[in-house]
């Protein structure tokens, strides 16, 4: 059975991005509330062999408590939506997954930049659309480490 790969930027202006087994892919922003984003996960899993990566999250320096409590209770939510839908994860430090995408250091503009040539068709017009961008990344970064190349 074909797999499809999911990637998760779980922060606000986050993401998540499918690429389907046929080489299409889906990108849905992060919808602000765990019951739509287990809908989105839903829809992407039925009747499919999945398997996620979502990009961990940790504390900064200079960061609110605030909004790294929100950070922390997103990061959450997808673990939970992904573990009810019985959809096998991984989570992945940025530093990590990034080494094959861009280089260290680099802000996200970057990350559209790669993910615009790696996927023409995705909608990723807006320069907002980072998030859908590093989505995209990150499930191809699944593709890679869940074994197919």
């Amino acid at each position: 059975m074909s797999i499809t790969y999911i990637g998760i930027d779980p922060g606000a202006t986050g993401a998540i991005a499918a690429i389907f087994p046929d080489g299409e892919c889906g990108v849905w922003d992060y919808p602000g509330d765990e019951v739509a984003l287990a809908d989105i996960l839903t829809d992407i899993k039925i009747g499919r062999d999945c398997r996620a990566v979502v990009e961990q999250q940790q504390a900064m320096p200079k960061q609110g408590v605030v909004s790294m409590f929100k950070l922390g209770l997103n990061f959450g939510a997808h673990l939970g939506a992904l573990a009810a839908l019985q959809i096998a994860v991984r989570t992945v430090r940025p530093s990590e997954w990034k080494k094959g995408y861009v280089p260290p250091k680099s802000d996200k503009s970057e990350s559209l930049t790669v993910a615009r040539r790696m996927f023409p068709d995705a909608p990723l017009t807006r320069k907002k659309d980072h998030g859908r961008a590093e989505a995209l990344l990150l499930a191809d970064y699944a593709r890679k480490v869940w074994g197919e190349k």
